[in-house]
């Protein structure tokens, strides 16, 4: 598969899911709507549909000179938390599925977070609001490496700007091969592993 092919595998579906929300949007404000529960359910499908369109990407990318991501097949976990209003900081518990190291033929994967975003604006940037570390001990860095026998990490949300009950936020953490210091290839094709959704009340 060729780059541009590559790019429009995903880039295509992406447009499509933004511009059917956008129409939703759309829609409900000429309704002139104020239930928090339809505003809040045309984000939730905007963005579990780019998880699946993202999973769908991985899945068509082939060894057409694209590189080791020969994807058989791909998992993402999902990871819902809960931010009190007003706290401005949470944090998400990230669990790599061993598929995703089949899919990327390595032993070792390093974990890439994905700005957060809320109604398609960033509110949350990798190394100044979000860092990622082994549960347990504190976060400094916008990186890690996982492998097949310790898959967890733990995302650290701070310094949020002003949040209000009924807000989601939005992520995806993503993965590629680390082969190591001086053996990062750049063909490597990185995968999404997790989808981060963060409900304020």
């Amino acid at each position: 598969m060729t780059k541009r092919r590559v790019e429009y595998a995903l880039g295509a579906p992406l447009l499509d899911r933004w511009t059917r929300y956008l129409q939703d949007v759309q829609e409900l404000t000429l309704e002139g709507s104020v239930e928090p529960r339809r505003w809040i359910g045309t984000v939730e499908r905007l963005w579990l549909g780019v998880a699946e369109d993202s999973g769908d990407w991985v899945r068509q990318l082939d060894d057409g000179g694209v590189g080791d991501a020969r994807a058989r097949s791909t998992a993402q976990s999902a990871s819902n938390v809960f931010c009190v209003e007003h706290e401005r900081k949470s944090s998400a518990m990230i669990r790599v599925p061993l598929e995703a190291f089949d899919t990327l033929r390595a032993d070792k994967l390093r974990l890439r977070p994905a700005p957060l975003l809320c109604c398609g604006e960033i509110v949350a940037r990798p190394g100044r609001n979000l860092l990622i570390a082994t549960p347990g001990e504190a976060p400094d860095r916008s990186d890690a490496i996982v492998d097949r026998n310790q898959r967890s990490k733990e995302l650290h949300i701070f310094d949020l700007p002003q949040l209000t009950a009924g807000m989601i936020l939005n992520g995806t953490v993503w993965a590629e091969a680390d082969r190591g210091p001086g053996k990062t290839s750049m063909t490597n094709v990185p995968m999404p592993v997790a989808t981060v959704i963060v409900r304020v009340g």
